[in-house]
């Protein structure tokens, strides 16, 4: 027996699903699956997608992998508890097989400390999907090469001697990262930056800040990556790529 809520998301999606099915020419495939996201958000999310030449699904989210091939995964997910509950129950997101979009502010990520997002943001408006969009897109593709930044929103510790201030990551690469503080202040010449990632349980390491913009900090690692960061960061693409089952 389905509900009122089950037969409204299927045919929110079912919208999506035609307004993009056609496009038989995009490669590769995406998965988009919205929680507590309207239609028009996720429509919003899918031609963004497809402004990058990847074709788009929209499939409800209890729908399992069906089609054979190689498939990636995008969930978007409002910063709700009984969202990110659904999420993680229906998704491999939580081993970083998918894309995650939060919708809602730095304050609603607080109540999520183990969530890791590839973009937050406050509304799902043109130019912030966009903007979203674009940072991940090559990585969807498999074009993103060592040199682009992987964009990953975590909570992180940095440490700058005689406390810790706590901030979110908003993107790594092998050479450094950006954190977001959750206040402002004068960093020292070295901090040490910690954080998790999916397989990751904790990561450190010394950078140096070499430019900021309000609480956003870029930091330069003082030596290089360690081994398992660099690997991680080498496989993220491959690894969001799943293969459908039958």
């Amino acid at each position: 027996m389905v509900d009122g809520s089950a037969k409204r998301t299927a045919a929110r999606n079912g919208r999506v699903s035609s307004a993009v099915r056609d496009r038989k020419d995009l490669s590769p495939g995406l998965r988009l699956i919205g929680f507590e996201i309207s239609s028009d958000e996720l429509l919003r999310f899918a031609n963004c997608f497809q402004n990058h030449n990847i074709s788009v699904v929209a499939e409800p989210p209890s729908k399992k992998r069906g089609d054979a091939g190689e498939i990636v995964r995008a969930c978007v997910v409002a910063l709700h508890q009984q969202a990110i509950k659904a999420m993680r129950g229906a998704t491999d997101a939580a081993q970083g097989q998918a894309l995650i979009f939060g919708v809602g502010s730095e304050y609603q990520l607080l109540g999520f400390p183990d969530l890791r997002l590839n973009a937050l943001i406050a509304e799902c408006t043109e130019s912030a999907v966009r903007a979203a969009v674009d940072k991940t897109a090559p990585f969807v593709r498999g074009s993103a090469t060592l040199h682009d930044r992987i964009p990953m929103v975590t909570a992180a510790k940095v440490d700058i001697g005689t406390v810790s201030l706590n901030g979110f990551t908003l993107n790594l690469g092998c050479g450094g990262m950006a954190v977001r503080l959750r206040r402002d202040a004068d960093l020292p010449a070295t901090v040490r930056v910690t954080w998790s990632l999916p397989g990751i349980d904790s990561l450190s390491v010394d950078a140096t800040p070499r430019w900021n913009s309000g609480r956003t900090v870029g930091l330069q690692y003082v030596s290089t990556a360690p081994a398992v960061l660099l690997n991680w960061i080498r496989t993220y693409s491959a690894r969001l790529r799943v293969t459908s089952v039958t």
